[in-house]
């Protein structure tokens, strides 16, 4: 019965060890670093992959305001 709580404690401890995630989570980027990023891959010509890249990084574009409520 001595030996019972040491080796308790030493499963707790193992088990809580091992269940750590050491993985190293993904640096979120600045504005300017994903935008650099973004032209470099999709060149300057195409906004839509340019769009498409900024949104996978966590980027939108805010909408546009309609051009009906311009002229208003």
């Amino acid at each position: 019965m001595k030996n019972l709580f040491p080796i308790l404690a030493l499963a707790a401890l193992l088990s809580a060890c091992a269940s750590n995630d050491h993985a190293p989570k993904p640096r979120k980027l600045t504005t300017a670093e994903a935008i650099a990023e973004c032209i470099k891959s999709s060149g300057t010509t195409d906004r839509a992959l340019f769009d498409a890249c900024m949104k996978d990084k966590g980027y939108q574009r805010k909408a546009m305001p309609s051009a009906s409520a311009e002229t208003m």
